[in-house]
């Protein structure tokens, strides 16, 4: 299982072109070439594909997943497959479903059917889709988990972009999720998770835990590592949404991956 970096945890530095080609070899310089891009310099519309994947590949760096606004996927689905194409790049990811359907069970199969259709659109272009959980899903709707439904109902080519860090705010074991999702992940997002709160975290934001940098919580990577290895799963990405520092926190990431299993590559 090959590590990269999911790029919305650096995605203040990537807001223009010579942004983005510095964070490409900023990347590149600790050890990695692989990343997800999301949250970056929009393309086509304020970059152009080609020039994303020039930026990349002159950094040694493979584009493997994205995150594109579920509005484009579902209205502008073959831009959106020719753009993947240009940047070589193998899956479509969708960074989370509308709101409305997290909570009316109607809404959230019209979302499920709107994706079954885009997957069969997408294979045409030997494309996939993968769809991003956050701890919502497990949440219910008339008494069902909306994570089990999409399981269930989900064209079985939709594969699940699985967080670490959002599966236990959920209450649940990550582990035990990738077993469930067995076959179901090609890309898998690790980030750690504490409840080592501060007093304003606790009473005035009234947070239960928070996200820090890979080996600084309490989740277990050595088994969520060997549990991936077990699977197949191609590419364990770095995320960290909210980090004051995002390239120390990636860092002090790198470090304990690095002092774990020796490499990051």
């Amino acid at each position: 299982m090959k590590v990269g970096v999911q790029l919305y945890t650096l995605r203040r530095y990537a807001q223009t072109e010579s942004g983005l080609n510095n964070v490409f070899e900023r990347v590149r310089e600790m050890g990695y070439d692989t990343v997800q891009y999301s949250g970056c310099i929009s393309f086509p519309n304020n970059i152009k594909t080609e020039t994303v994947k020039k930026l990349a590949d002159d950094n040694g760096i493979k584009i493997c997943l994205t995150h594109v606004s579920t509005e484009s996927i579902l209205n502008k689905t073959e831009q959106v497959a020719e753009d993947h194409l240009k940047l070589n790049c193998p899956t479509v990811g969708v960074g989370a479903m509308p709101r409305e359907a997290r909570t009316s069970k109607v809404e959230l199969h019209r979302f499920i059917d709107k994706m079954n259709i885009v997957v069969e659109e997408l294979s045409k272009y030997n494309l996939g889709l993968a769809y991003h959980n956050h701890d919502f899903e497990f949440n219910k709707i008339d008494g069902e988990r909306i994570f089990d439904t999409l399981i269930r109902d989900f064209d079985k080519r939709i594969l699940f972009t699985m967080d670490t860090y959002w599966v236990k705010y959920g209450g649940e074991d990550p582990v035990g999720w990738m077993e469930k999702l067995n076959g179901r992940i090609k890309d898998l997002h690790i980030k750690d998770w504490t409840d080592k709160l501060n007093i304003i975290e606790k009473v005035f934001l009234r947070q239960k835990a928070k996200m820090c940098p890979v080996g600084s919580g309490k989740l277990d990577f050595k088994a969520i590592f060997a549990q991936g290895e077990k699977q197949g799963i191609e590419n364990a990405l770095i995320e960290l949404d909210i980090a004051k520092k995002p390239y120390v926190a990636l860092q002090q990431s790198t470090d304990y991956l690095n002092k774990l299993f020796g490499t990051n590559q």
